[in-house]
């Protein structure tokens, strides 16, 4: 099981029981949100990769105009990162045979600032 940090910058792990929930309520239109994310492909600026890796992805800012939900800030607000794991959920319920381009990474790298 991963480690995490949340929010307020504490360890902790992703938990799913719904004893751990509240105001669960079902996705609706799973496939609609999935496809308007924009997957792309990039490399991260040097100070992230030295390499400068090819990677695929979602870029925050796009997300975050989707579902912010899906987006995490950083202490000062700015987006951040994606929570793919949020994403992969919801692409877990799209029903076969839809087009799924989105929702996955080649890396998730911790990384300052990809401004």
């Amino acid at each position: 099981m991963p480690v995490l940090i949340n929010s307020d910058n504490k360890l902790g792990t992703t938990t799913s029981s719904k004893r751990f929930k509240q105001d669960t309520k079902p996705i609706d239109k799973a496939s609609e949100a999935l496809l308007a994310f924009k997957p792309v492909t990039f490399r991260y600026k040097r100070e992230v990769d030295p390499a400068g890796t090819s990677q695929f992805g979602l870029v925050a800012e796009d997300v975050a105009k989707i579902n912010p939900d899906l987006m995490v800030s950083d202490k000062d607000g700015k987006p951040y990162s994606v929570r793919y794991d949020q994403v992969n959920a919801i692409a877990q319920r799209v029903p076969e045979g839809t087009p799924q381009n989105a929702g996955t990474r080649s890396d998730d790298r911790a990384s300052p600032e990809a401004n």
